[in-house]
């Protein structure tokens, strides 16, 4: 299993610089990215499912400020958002199961 933390410094600008493409080449089974600076309502995520990812958003409440993401071929068995914490858990294989993930957002620029 490959997994990937990217600080991405604004989505859509990753998207315009070639973020699809790269995840084209399959760099990894988990994708974390920080910095988003969109609400998954700003991007097109199809271009993510159709790419096999399924993919969970924690923006920032004031618009154009952090947020995180991730893009993930393996579904997660759980996913819980409690403010500031995003939380997944994944089993990778039946009965092995990966320590949950947690990724906090912060507020400010």
């Amino acid at each position: 299993m490959r997994i990937i933390s990217y600080n991405v410094n604004g989505i859509r600008a990753a998207l315009k610089k070639g973020f699809i493409d790269w995840l084209k080449t399959n760099p990894a089974d988990i994708i974390c990215v920080q910095e988003t600076k969109a609400e998954k309502d700003n991007v097109d995520h199809k271009q993510f499912t159709d790419l096999g990812y399924h993919d969970y958003w924690f923006s920032a409440q004031k618009k154009g400020y952090s947020g995180v993401a991730v893009f993930t071929k393996i579904k997660p068995d759980n996913m819980i958002t409690i403010l500031p914490i995003m939380k997944l858990t994944f089993t990778i294989l039946k009965g092995i199961k990966i320590p949950p993930a947690f990724y906090r957002k912060k507020e400010s620029g």
